[in-house]
């Protein structure tokens, strides 16, 4: 049955999947000070460090506070003649995300003693959730704790943190059951190109959970994660060739109880999909 497909989790297991795919992760001395300093792309960077053994020592409990300093909010104590751009470049964050959380600054007159609120890294957020979530590695597994890393990464763009938040909703993982909010965060993903987020928001709309019951929403996210999800980290489950026979049926039972006009326009939809991009996440 359709409506039995397992949902997608992309479960901490896959993690190291997914930093494979984000980029250079050497962490190099400058990087080092730079973490120090503050950087969070750089303390992200050591997270990963430490995560991957990639300088020599894995130690989840320590790419665990980096990861968190990265993701962590600070404020910044203005020094003498500093500008914006000095800060921002010092912490490696835009300029609009400084001036979105510090509403009531005057960019060109910083004054001396001035504290500025320093966003946290939103790849971090997700990353920090995920640590709490596996319980590995000397972590006390917290699903409390990865819920609100999963729910700060949401609301900062991250696909994945928005898809981990949407799970934790619908499964009520360290936070309340709540299936309206879960297909809202899914929707989100999914529009970023998370085909697990998109297979299980069809699996919302097929069953008519959180959202109202809509078979041709359903055949239109069914569609796309059937795509996306050869580029997805959980795109193979323990028994891929399976999972991929019900998605095909999924595809097949909502396309045929769909008018040809109507399943005309839903293919234009998937055919012209692209995905949403948001600053500053991967």
């Amino acid at each position: 049955m359709v409506q039995d497909m397992r949902p997608r989790d992309l479960g901490l297991g896959l993690i190291l999947m997914l930093i494979a795919a984000c980029g250079d992760s050497s962490f190099t001395p400058h990087r080092e000070v730079t973490a120090g300093w503050g950087n969070r792309v750089s303390q992200y960077n050591k997270g990963r460090a430490y995560q991957e053994g990639l300088e020599g020592e894995k130690d989840l409990i320590k790419a665990l506070h980096w990861y968190e300093a990265s993701a962590t909010q600070t404020n910044h104590v203005v020094e003498p003649n500093q500008t914006l751009i000095d800060i921002a470049d010092r912490y490696n964050v835009l300029i609009i995300d400084i001036n979105a959380l510090n509403p009531k600054m005057d960019v060109d007159k910083l004054k001396t003693g001035e504290k500025i609120i320093i966003p946290g890294y939103a790849k971090a957020m997700y990353h920090a959730g995920a640590l709490h979530e596996s319980g590995k590695g000397g972590i006390k597994q917290d699903y409390a704790m990865a819920a609100k890393w999963y729910h700060a990464g949401a609301e900062a763009g991250d696909a994945l943190a928005r898809f981990s938040y949407a799970y934790a909703l619908e499964k009520g993982l360290g936070t309340n059951v709540d299936l309206k909010k879960a297909a809202n965060w899914y929707r989100l993903s999914a529009e970023q190109g998370i085909g697990s987020a998109q297979q299980n928001l069809a699996q919302l709309y097929f069953r008519g959970l959180g959202v109202e019951k809509n078979l041709s929403e359903a055949y239109r996210w069914y569609s796309l994660a059937a795509k996306y999800l050869e580029y997805d980290a959980a795109g193979e489950g323990e028994n891929p060739e399976q999972e991929k026979a019900q998605l095909q049926k999924a595809i097949k039972t909502c396309g045929e109880s769909l008018t040809e006009a109507e399943r005309d326009r839903v293919n234009r939809l998937i055919e012209s999909f692209q995905p949403t991009r948001t600053r500053g996440t991967m």
